[in-house]
């Protein structure tokens, strides 16, 4: 998959060839407090720590992130007119997920339209033989009357099967809209305390 989206980019034969032979046949071996184990080879993947991988991994990603664009149902609306002076005139911006390497977040008005996106994600997942932990997937809402005392609910979300899709639904517990929650390092809550 990653030759098909080097070729999405028109990134040069030559440059594909040596970029994909950094990666093929490799063998790898591990430091340990005995000295170094047995040399294996590498089945599948490129390591985190590589100085290529944040760029390699913008590459790859890149044709999902293009779909949930394109295929925005109910995206969430950010106004501008509230941003900025009254004066100068933008158009207002739609926002449906926000990436930064591994760290994903799909943001939605409605639950079809995370129905729809997370069927695709999934899609994606399937294609390049990857996938999502979902017991790491956070759910927050501002729809639901969640307060610190109420044990809140799982909601699942139903996505459409495919050929590509095996994964009929994923559950969430939402949190409370009280709690907190890690993005990029950043702690956020919906109430704002």
């Amino acid at each position: 998959m990653l030759r098909f989206t080097f070729e999405r980019i028109r990134l040069p034969a030559s440059a594909i060839k040596f970029i994909l032979s950094l990666f093929m046949k490799c063998t790898n071996s591990v430091f340990t407090a005995h000295g170094f184990t047995p040399a294996y080879r590498v089945r599948i993947g490129i390591d985190q720590g590589e100085i290529i991988s944040p760029l390699l991994w913008v590459i790859y990603i890149d044709p999902l992130l293009t779909i949930l664009k394109n295929e925005m149902i109910d995206s969430y609306v950010l106004f501008t007119s509230s941003l900025i002076a009254s004066h100068v005139s933008f158009p207002n911006l739609r926002i449906n997920n926000l990436v930064f390497m591994d760290d994903s977040t799909l943001i939605f008005s409605s639950k079809a339209g995370m129905e729809s996106m997370l069927s695709i994600t999934e899609e994606f997942y399937q294609i390049n033989n990857t996938s999502a932990n979902h017991n790491k997937y956070v759910l927050i809402t501002n729809s639901l009357p969640l307060t610190s005392n109420s044990t809140p609910s799982p909601v699942t979300f139903n996505l459409e099967l495919s050929s590509l899709n095996r994964v009929p639904s994923i559950s969430i517990i939402p949190i409370s809209m009280t709690t907190s929650f890690c993005f990029l390092g950043v702690w956020f809550n919906i109430k704002s305390f």
